[in-house]
């Protein structure tokens, strides 16, 4: 998967959105579910930029604004118990609403419930649009 990966994007251009922070219910524990917790989400879509960099036209590129939205609706309009499956999902609708050839999810769940640890939980999802 990594190679695929590595192999589809080496020659792509990559527009990021980096810590999109919001509000949600993910996770495992009953408690989670009920209380909520914050969130923050970087994606990187990783397509060809030249039209866009010639035309200096935001009809030839992906809007950053119709991007944000997405990703946003999506952690927080359905609740997963784990933070994988919500990268899984935001990667499929991307790719529904977007047709990129490939997306980065980045999820960061501060201060996961575990005891005395006070980092964070980053899951990264990375994958390949198999119907382009």
């Amino acid at each position: 998967m990594a190679e695929t990966f590595s192999k589809v994007t080496e020659n792509l251009d990559r527009i990021e959105l980096d810590r999109i922070t919001c509000y949600a219910y993910h996770g495992y524990l009953s408690e989670e579910a009920r209380l909520g917790q914050r969130f923050e989400l970087t994606v990187e879509v990783f397509l060809d930029l030249s039209l866009a960099a010639d035309s200096d036209e935001l009809g030839s590129t992906l809007s950053y604004h119709d991007l944000f939205k997405t990703v946003y609706a999506a952690a927080t309009g359905t609740r997963f118990k784990l933070i994988e499956a919500l990268g899984q999902h935001i990667a499929g609708l991307i790719f529904t609403q977007f047709q990129v050839p490939a997306v980065r999810i980045k999820i960061r769940k501060p201060n996961p419930p575990i005891p005395e640890y006070y980092g964070s939980a980053i899951v990264e999802i990375s994958r390949v649009n198999t119907e382009l």
